[in-house]
């Protein structure tokens, strides 16, 4: 495992939050912050999420949508409609893709960086994070309720949310407020650029997940398991068909889930397994 700095920011900003939890990342999966936000959520908070709608590996959309859709279930049970999820489109229906990281806690803390809301990100990779805690401070309504707040969380949060929703920034300034008006009606006017995020478990598609496992083994990033392969064999035609025959059959259940694994090593069952799988995750990290 490796630094876990940006992790308990993050941790400490959401188990701190009164009021609102704003993040902006391309793919939301189940890890630490998740549990901090389920209760954030059940002691009165509003979280509002915004995603890419599409995963940037078409070969692994399915398992993408599937560690997503578990944090999704997971919040809407804690918070019910105060747990928002929305992507963001162009007019003609293709997608704004959203690669941004952003955290931003009750406007008093902002975080901008490269670590994505997943384990990986927060446990393994390289990345880079900046944590803000403005001195400059200014008077916002929220709630309705005057408070004192940073003024570089709070900007950056009406500027982002003015974008998204289309509208003036000073439509935003309350961000209870715009939570309960601007972005549960989205996308009705002022803005039809914010879209309810709905997931539903896609359709298995099996030849791109093929090759991404066969990728795996015949270059040695990963172990896979539920893959019957003899000693030595690494041909890739061989290893493609062996493959293809895994996911087609009973045993493609345990295969995916051991992919869910690799990716978001929260879900590993045992640190044996993270042991296992440290070799290739850091070679796979680099790709991000």
């Amino acid at each position: 495992m490796g630094d876990l700095t940006v992790a308990r920011a993050h941790e400490r900003a959401i188990d701190l939050a009164q009021h609102y939890v704003y993040v902006e990342d391309q793919y939301v999966w189940p890890c630490s912050l998740v549990d901090r936000l389920e209760a954030a959520l059940r002691r009165g908070v509003h979280v509002l999420m915004i995603v890419a709608r599409d995963y940037d590996a078409p070969g692994l959309s399915i398992i993408a949508k599937r560690l997503r859709l578990q944090v999704a279930d997971r919040l809407k049970r804690a918070g019910g409609t105060r747990f928002r999820m929305f992507h963001i489109e162009r007019s003609d229906g293709r997608q704004i893709y959203v690669h941004s990281k952003v955290l931003i806690v009750d406007d008093c803390y902002a975080s901008v960086g490269s670590a994505n809301f997943n384990a990986r990100s927060l446990t393994n990779d390289t990345e880079l994070q900046l944590g803000i805690v403005d001195t400059e401070l200014v008077t916002t309504p929220i709630g309705a309720v005057p408070m004192r707040v940073c003024k570089f969380a709070h900007d950056l949060r009406c500027a982002l949310w003015a974008e998204h929703l289309e509208c003036s920034a000073d439509r935003v300034v309350d961000p209870i407020a715009s939570l309960n008006v601007l972005w549960a009606q989205a996308p009705i006017a002022p803005s039809r650029r914010a879209h309810p995020h709905e997931m539903k478990p896609g359709f298995l598609d099996v030849d791109p997940i093929a090759e991404y496992v066969t990728t795996l083994i015949t270059r040695g990033l990963a172990k896979v398991p539920h893959v019957p392969l003899p000693a030595g064999v690494d041909e890739r035609g061989v290893v493609k068909l062996a493959v293809d025959a895994v996911l087609r059959g009973p045993r493609s259940a345990l295969l995916l889930k051991f992919l869910e694994e690799l990716l978001n090593p929260d879900l590993a069952p045992a640190a044996a397994r993270l042991a296992q799988l440290g070799k290739g995750l850091g070679t796979l990290s680099r790709r991000e």
